[in-house]
């Protein structure tokens, strides 16, 4: 069996060749086996985060795909156009933060990202936790940034790169958590109909979502429903059903 033969044949509950060898090596082991620092990973995509986890994979020779979520916006999500990530802090030490702008609309993001040589970013930080005002009073834009393809033609080009070295799953498409941390829950207590309206947006979102999937010619082989956490943090789903089944 190929690796991912195996892997598939587990999925389906039949008996492989061999017992398989997928630990979770996430992104920590990924990056650092480039050499490079981590802001060159998350920010400047040189490699990007799926391209250094399937090198880890033929470099260990281990079934993998499992952690390979990190494709980025498949299905064009409107709400991400016109939002760009942007340096609003440097550090001595070579750290960074950035903060998202809207070019839309003007605003910024309500958290940054702290990043370092030696760690993913730091993600969720309010700036005032590292002494920086909400809204920057000078940026700078990020460049020599590398290209690679988006959407749907970045999947069937990591589909090829992986080849029959493992998996390929593939998100929903919305997150299955409201809440992200105690000020949603002071939030929920003063106005509950705000989270109530976002769980029926996410619905719509994951329902489209899973028609385009379906229609895909080359289709996923597994489908994550969610994230680490989702179980915990998903209190407002568990009165929903789905209209067409049981479920």
């Amino acid at each position: 069996m190929t690796k991912r033969e195996r892997l598939k044949a587990v999925m389906r509950g039949e008996v492989p060749d061999c017992v398989p060898v997928c630990p979770d090596i996430s992104n920590m082991v990924p990056c650092r086996l480039t050499g490079k620092p981590f802001w060159d990973i998350y920010v400047y995509q040189n490699p990007p985060l799926w391209k250094a986890y399937i090198d880890a994979v033929k470099h260990f020779d281990i079934d993998g795909g499992f952690e390979l979520y990190d494709f980025g916006d498949l299905f064009g999500d409107p709400a991400h156009e016109h939002w760009e990530r942007r340096i609003v802090h440097r550090n001595p030490n070579g750290s960074f933060v950035t903060q998202d702008f809207n070019t839309a609309t003007g605003d910024w993001s309500r958290d940054v990202l702290f990043h370092t040589a030696d760690n993913p970013p730091a993600s969720g930080v309010p700036p005032e936790k590292l002494g920086l005002p909400a809204v920057p009073s000078t940026w700078e834009a990020i460049t020599g940034v590398r290209e690679w393809p988006s959407g749907m033609a970045l999947w069937k080009h990591i589909r090829r790169e992986l080849g029959e070295h493992g998996v390929l799953g593939m998100l929903s498409g919305a997150t299955t958590c409201l809440f992200s941390g105690p000020e949603d829950i002071y939030e929920y207590t003063e106005a509950p109909e705000r989270f109530h309206e976002r769980r029926e947006e996410l619905l719509r979102k994951v329902s489209a979502n899973m028609e385009k999937i379906a229609e895909l010619e080359d289709r996923p082989d597994f489908l994550f429903c969610g994230a680490s956490g989702s179980l915990v943090w998903q209190p407002f789903f568990e009165n929903w059903r789905c209209p067409s089944c049981s479920m």
